[in-house]
Parts: structure tokens; sequence; C-alpha cells
């Protein structure tokens, strides 16, 4: 291969790295697959994403879930790249059960939803770790999250 050519293919790849990892994120507010009025409960729990088992730390209020649930369309959420995806969710979901059976699955890492007939399914849409995080613990006892997770 000559010169010319070697210095222009790193050239391109330089340029295509750039732009692949330079390109600036937009966010958007995130919206639930079904609507509001189709909510059965909202539970925070802690996830095993190896056995796929969920167990209630708390169960919310109507108060507590409509909070919650505009606190999340506040947050800014992000599309993380293709060729990237996050398939945790972390040991710490917020859980939004719909009448039909499906269950909407806010995690520290990643966002998915489970449906009625118990598939996994993710997203490429996250939230900022920190803000998730904050939300998640105004509902939960410190202590409790302490024993169930090192992210909190």
């Amino acid at each position: 291969m000559n010169r010319k050519k070697l210095i222009q293919m790193i050239a391109s790849l330089v340029l295509l790295c750039l732009v692949m990892t330079g390109c600036k994120r937009e966010t958007f507010s995130y919206s639930l697959r079904q609507d509001q009025s189709n909510i059965d409960k909202v539970e925070i729990c802690t996830y095993d994403h190896d056995t796929g088992m969920r167990s209630v730390l708390v169960e919310l209020s109507d108060r507590d879930s409509n909070e919650l649930l505009s606190a999340i369309s506040n947050l800014e959420c992000h599309k993380s790249f293709p060729l990237e995806p996050i398939l945790s969710y972390g040991d710490v979901v917020i859980c939004i059960t719909y009448f039909d059976g499906e269950v909407e699955m806010i995690g520290i890492y990643n966002i998915g939803w489970i449906t009625s007939n118990g598939d996994l399914n993710t997203t490429l849409y996250y939230f900022n770790i920190q803000d998730i995080r904050k939300l998640i613990a105004r509902y939960v006892d410190p202590d409790i999250l302490a024993e169930v997770s090192e992210e909190f």
C-alpha cells in the first residue's frame, strides 16, 4: 500500500472515531409506554438480572406514584448508540405495572419492560445515574438501599 493511501485511510479512521465519539447526545423527556390511567401500581424493587427475580422494597401510594412519575417526566433521558446497548438495569429498579400485566422497568442503567407473557425487552434509553439514584432514594429507606445495593 502506498504512503498516500495509508495516510488517507488513517485520516478517515480518525475522522470516523471523532464523529462517533464526539457527537452530542441529545436529551429528551421520557414518555411512559402506556397512559398513566392504565397504571395498576408503582413499586421500587430489587432486581437480579441473571434470574429476572424482583423483590418489592416499597409499593408507592397513589400520591407518591404521581409525584415519582412527574419527576421521571422532568428528568433528561438519553439514547445510547445501537452499537453499545446497555443491557443491565442495575440492582434496584422502579417497576410500573399496568392493568394488562405489562411491567415497565426504569433502572439505574437502562429502561425496558416485561411483557404480560414475561418476555424481557430493553431499550436504548437511560437516565443520568445520579438523578435516578436520588429519585429512588426519596422513597426507600437509605439503610435498606445500602443493604441491597452497592449503588447506594
